[in-house]
């Protein structure tokens, strides 16, 4: 039905200095509008609390116009931008 798969990362010297990063989240289309990617992204957070991370990242494409709305609903909020340009 789908997965999440997360990481920590220690930034020493910042002070968000412990980051829990969603790296792969995906839920089948026959799956989705369940609750089940709700149900796995509150799973991960939970992890991220017991390893006392005190802040969440991760990265997505701009042009997915659905996922940014999803994730600002979800409390998400812009931090950084990547530029970049294809060459060829």
């Amino acid at each position: 039905m789908g997965y999440i798969v997360g990481s920590i990362q220690v930034k020493q010297d910042r002070v968000l200095d412990k980051e829990g990063s969603i790296d792969e989240w995906f839920v089948t289309e026959t799956a989705r509008r369940t609750g089940i990617g709700k149900q796995l992204y509150d799973s991960l957070i939970e992890v991220f609390k017991q390893h006392v991370c005190n802040h969440i990242g991760l990265k997505i494409y701009s042009a997915n116009k659905n996922i940014v709305e999803l994730y600002h609903r979800m409390g998400l909020h812009d931090l950084e931008f990547t530029k970049v340009k294809a060459l060829g």
